[in-house]
């Protein structure tokens, strides 16, 4: 295969399917090169326990040889379904498709982050596959996307930041971090006393650094998920190649013991709310962080919302018991933060009233 795709300049399998009647081992070590570069998207083929005996061949062979290049097996259901995942079989016959690793890049924004930062990094040293988190640390001036908060009063005032950056002990706990998770963590700042030029540059910034097809996975600083619940949003992806984001809901905190069960309102819009997963290609774009748009470039130079091809919705997510926690407005700094920032009108004053009459 590799000398088949070299001589008729083929650089990518997009589907390949072996029926080689126990020669699997064979036709793969004969496509190492396109294996290692992870060059073939999705591999179909069968294991025979009677044809690999007539062979002298083992079946852990060709799961240990697809393995060793970063694919993940599972068995195909007699539906037609991707079921669960496989390290070896001893099935007298069973098809299977074997599929490039699916990492997880997680990337979270944050000013003053604490004490809510510190909770995710123990649900993510439990994650049982490849992933990294990118945390974009600093002051998004008030800029593009961000610009409607002006009309309202919005601004950035001295107290909020030191140089650019955290001042409430976030920016040592991130650099403490990086050092404990140098090949897991990346941190972004701006050179100490800039500004970010708004939350879109944020967000384009760990984009470079990511040159493989993944999850990308928004993460806000108060945003809570669980162990199971990324593992089973990823088992999603993976069952359902063709899909290209998920929307959620979420338990919108408000209080330390109050949630807003109401939706399709301001907490819970679901034309943009919340939309936190996207399957990504290198070469995508931020063109806006509120709300979220991830794009890619179509051969005609239009801008494609990779989320408004083929999402999961909310109904979807919820199904399978994906709401995550979402601590927005449970202390006082918080909605000191949102009045003046984003210009909230007496949030702080509301929010205590709220506290008194629940």
């Amino acid at each position: 295969l590799d000398y088949f795709c070299e001589t008729n300049n083929i650089t990518t399998i997009d589907y390949l399917k072996l029926d080689v009647e126990g020669a699997e081992i064979d036709a793969l070590q004969g496509a190492t090169g396109l294996l290692k570069k992870q060059a073939i998207s999705c591999i179909q083929f069968e294991i025979s326990q009677k044809m690999l005996e007539g062979l002298n061949r083992k079946a852990q062979d060709v799961f240990e040889i697809l393995s060793q290049n970063n694919y993940e097996c599972y068995r195909i259901s007699r539906v037609g379904e991707i079921g669960e995942k496989i390290i070896n079989s001893e099935s007298f016959y069973e098809n299977y498709i074997a599929l490039p690793s699916l990492s997880v890049h997680f990337f979270t924004i944050v000013l003053n982050g604490e004490p809510f930062i510190r909770y995710h990094i123990e649900v993510f040293k439990q994650l049982p596959f490849k992933w990294h988190w990118h945390i974009v640390e600093g002051v998004a001036d008030l800029k593009h996307d961000t610009a409607w908060v002006l009309q309202y009063g919005g601004h950035i005032i001295d107290e909020m930041h030191y140089n650019g950056r955290s001042n409430d002990g976030t920016t040592e706990y991130l650099d403490e971090l990086s050092r404990q998770h140098p090949d897991q963590i990346t941190i972004y700042r701006k050179p100490e006393g800039i500004f970010w030029d708004g939350k879109r540059e944020m967000v384009n910034a760990p984009l470079n650094n990511i040159q493989e097809e993944c999850l990308l996975w928004q993460v806000d600083s108060d945003e809570f998920w669980t162990v199971q619940q990324i593992c089973q949003v990823r088992q999603l992806f993976i069952s359902n190649p063709a899909k290209t984001a998920a929307f959620y809901w979420c338990w919108f905190f408000v209080g330390n013991e109050l949630i807003v069960s109401t939706r399709n309102c301001y907490s819970q819009n679901p034309h943009q709310e919340w939309l936190r997963t996207w399957r990504y290609k290198p070469g995508y774009t931020w063109a806006s962080h509120s709300p979220p748009r991830l794009v890619e470039t179509l051969p005609n130079s239009e801008l494609r919302d990779v989320a408004t091809i083929n999402p999961f919705l909310h109904e979807e997510t919820e199904k399978e018991g994906l709401i995550f926690q979402h601590f927005a407005y449970t202390t006082p700094k918080q909605l000191q933060f949102k009045e003046q920032y984003y210009g909230y009108q007496n949030a702080v004053a509301k929010w205590k009233v709220l506290q008194e009459q629940t």
